[in-house]
């Protein structure tokens, strides 16, 4: 399964490389996070609202080219987690309340545009 997502990413690079460009802008700001690992803090809303607009993107590009829901579904939480966690392991203060923040909003943006039904 892994490797079908890889091979997609292959086929679809420029709005693959377009969603990075997006996501490289939230990686080099400076992280809230720095005095304090809450759950309720700004930084986990940022991660939750920013894996819930990638996941939704990855979804619409996704349903575009013609996958089923499911997979749709099931591929864009996948490619939002991963590069939550590949986000986590390039972070100097990295977190896991922070990927788990990052997993709800994937979650969460993925299951937003599933019930829409788009």
């Amino acid at each position: 399964m892994i490797i079908y997502y890889i091979l997609m990413l292959r086929k679809y690079k420029l709005s693959f490389i377009l969603t990075l460009l997006l996501l490289s802008l939230f990686w080099t700001r400076p992280s809230y996070s720095q005095q304090t690992d809450s759950l309720s803090n700004n930084d986990k809303q940022a991660h939750a609202a920013i894996s819930a607009g990638v996941a939704g993107v990855f979804y619409v590009m996704m349903r575009s080219y013609g996958k089923k829901k499911v997979d749709s579904f099931l591929g864009s939480m996948f490619l939002t987690i991963s590069l939550g966690v590949l986000k986590e392991i390039t972070d100097k203060n990295a977190s896991t309340n922070d990927i788990v923040a990052d997993s709800a909003g994937a979650f969460a943006g993925s299951l937003i545009f599933l019930t829409l039904d788009f």
